[in-house]
């Protein structure tokens, strides 16, 4: 994608930036191209940028002492210039060059400045395995990438497999408010099935326990969360409530995450009970964000479950389900209930939702649904339409005729058949919407050795190069193995010359 900015001037000289790649890890290497256009002799500019690009390769380049800035000076030719840059730190960015300056025949020509923008992304632990996922719970605030499909079997949860844990199944990642996942988890658009929750070991059961940081791009499929039996309140003398005194409307709880209750304090209480669990089959409850994600499976319990998370403090948007929900006081498609601080927007519900109180998106609802789709048969968007004071909610369609008229914004879906939503267009024909994978972050599973694709890109070109030298000049990381091209079990000079004679045709 071309997101640099062209700047025409007179003599039809122009000069035009752009990054080759949208997307950089941290460590990485980003590649900007310009390419000049008219009778140019020379081209100079500084080189301003916003922290996040710091380290710069390429012919020509300095630093200029007296304004701090770097400087550029290069002769164009039929090829583009390439400028390299490693990446820093995560976050939007953004490079641009100052006061471009062309000498031509007939004099200077000055085009101002030129910007092109790209994206520095953390750099991920990949996760390939079960037992990778399953690793995430020992580092909490990690950045997380997915890189093909996990299938659990019903034989890891059964006595003796990897994930029985003494007949509760799969231990949800992050168990209580304060040792929460904080970090991030990019499923890639990949699928995660065949979860199984047996029994609740802790009072918040899915992929998930408590989800305080970022889950984007996640499918889960055929999970089955049974938080009916395990956990529960009858806890022995001198142990801490079970939910700590958290007040759930409180924006400090997904801010500063209550610090009484320990994962360790938790295994006081008697498992052999009716629990108190919250069930959702990506999360107990969401403190944080979670975008663009699919769950489908079985969700039980004896207090509250949904679809996405059995509570819901924060964003979940660009989301679906198709769930069966039973054997539950409170629950609903996407979660069963909300806070004033709940904001659940771009979501579409299928399903059977079986509770006491129940919503084809909500349970109970506060805070704001917008730009939702119930497709579950004979339910409303949300259980408690009498009680919705403290609630907004908007563009929000049934399948079938509302069952109440209590707010105007419901409406059935045959007045709207189609809706568009940030993250494309969505189906409502009972085939629910994938999130896409994110293609360029995706990478070969295989353990394939690609000499001289020291990036990891699947190819091999002038941008691992400036890897290699950054590398070598002591920034940046890259793959050792691509990058020992003479496979002599070292990195170096020797394989930078390699690769080089490789390019050039001659080896």
């Amino acid at each position: 994608m071309f997101n640099g900015f062209c700047v025409f001037a007179q003599n039809d000289v122009s000069v035009s930036m752009e990054f080759v790649e949208d997307t950089v890890e941290v460590d990485g290497t980003a590649a900007v191209k310009i390419n000049v256009s008219g009778a140019v002799k020379k081209v100079k500019a500084n080189i301003e940028y916003n922290n996040n690009l710091l380290n710069y390769v390429g012919e020509g380049l300095g630093f200029d002492i007296t304004t701090g800035e770097y400087t550029i000076t290069f002769t164009p030719s039929d090829e583009p210039y390439i400028l390299y840059c490693c990446a820093n730190i995560s976050g939007p960015t953004q490079l641009t060059l100052k006061n471009v300056t062309c000498e031509t025949d007939n004099g200077s020509i000055n085009l101002g400045n030129i910007t092109a923008k790209v994206t520095v992304v953390p750099k991920y632990v990949r996760i390939y395995t079960k037992e990778d996922l399953n690793n995430i719970r020992n580092d909490l605030s990690g950045a997380y990438l997915l890189m093909n499909d996990i299938e659990f079997l019903p034989e890891d949860f059964l006595e003796g497999g990897a994930f029985y844990n003494d007949g509760f199944g799969w231990i949800p990642i992050g168990a209580v408010v304060k040792e929460a996942f904080k970090g991030e988890f990019n499923g890639n658009g990949y699928t995660i099935s065949g979860l199984t929750v047996n029994k609740a070991y802790y009072n918040y059961c899915g992929l998930f326990g408590v989800n305080h940081g970022k889950i984007t791009s996640l499918r889960i499929k055929d999970a089955v969360i049974d938080g009916r039996i395990g956990i529960n309140m009858s806890a022995p003398s001198g142990a801490p409530s079970i939910n700590g005194d958290i007040d759930y409307e409180d924006k400090d709880v997904w801010t500063q995450p209550d610090d009484s209750i320990t994962e360790e304090s938790l295994n006081n209480y008697d498992r052999t009970g009716e629990s108190t669990a919250g069930v959702g089959i990506i999360c107990g409850i969401n403190l944080g964000s979670i975008k663009n994600s699919f769950a489908q499976g079985t969700l039980m319990g004896n207090t509250v479950a949904g679809g996405i998370a059995g509570r819901n403090n924060n964003i979940i948007s660009g989301c679906a389900t198709s769930v069966s929900i039973k054997d539950v006081n409170v629950a609903g498609g996407i979660a069963a209930i909300t806070s004033t601080y709940s904001n659940i927007s771009d979501c579409v519900a299928e399903g059977s939702v079986e509770a006491i109180l129940s919503g084809g998106i909500v349970g109970t609802v506060s805070g704001k649904v917008t730009r939702v789709y119930s497709l579950c048969e004979g339910e409303n968007i949300i259980g408690n339409f009498g009680k919705v004071s403290g609630a907004t909610i908007s563009q929000s369609y049934v399948f079938g005729n509302a069952i109440s008229d209590a707010v105007s914004e419901i409406k059935p879906i045959e007045e709207l058949p189609d809706l568009r939503f940030d993250g494309g267009e969505w189906n409502y024909d009972k085939k629910m919407p994938y999130p896409e994978a994110l293609s360029d972050l995706i990478e070969d599973a295989q353990e394939e050795i690609i000499q001289g694709d020291v990036n990891d890109d699947g190819k091999v070109d002038t941008v691992d190069l400036a890897a290699l030298k950054l590398y070598l000049a002591g920034m940046g990381t890259l793959n050792e193995k691509n990058a020992d091209l003479n496979a002599d079990g070292k990195v170096d000079t020797v394989d930078l010359a390699s690769l080089k004679l490789s390019l050039a045709g001659i080896n």
